[in-house]
């Protein structure tokens, strides 16, 4: 389980500030945790990977992050 300041820090790559927020509960080890955060502009759901989580999947995550940045959506900085 993450930290309320893990959970800020991960909201903060989008600009985003946590009021509420609690782990989502069911699904299995292997999906990874879950969480819904309330913020100051609505809603949102955090997945955070699995450790089994292949290297070619999260290059592709990446990339497509880095799509949806150069058409204008707002998404965190992968580096």
């Amino acid at each position: 389980m993450y930290s309320e300041s893990q959970l800020n820090e991960i909201s903060g790559l989008f600009g985003l500030s946590i009021t509420t927020c609690h782990e989502m509960p069911g699904g299995s080890k292997w999906m990874g945790r879950r969480y819904a955060m309330d913020t100051d502009v609505g809603m949102f759901f955090l997945k955070v990977r699995s450790d089994w989580w292949p290297q070619a999947q999260a290059e592709y995550v990446c990339a497509l992050l880095h799509d949806l940045a150069a058409v204008g959506f707002s998404v965190p900085s992968v580096g």
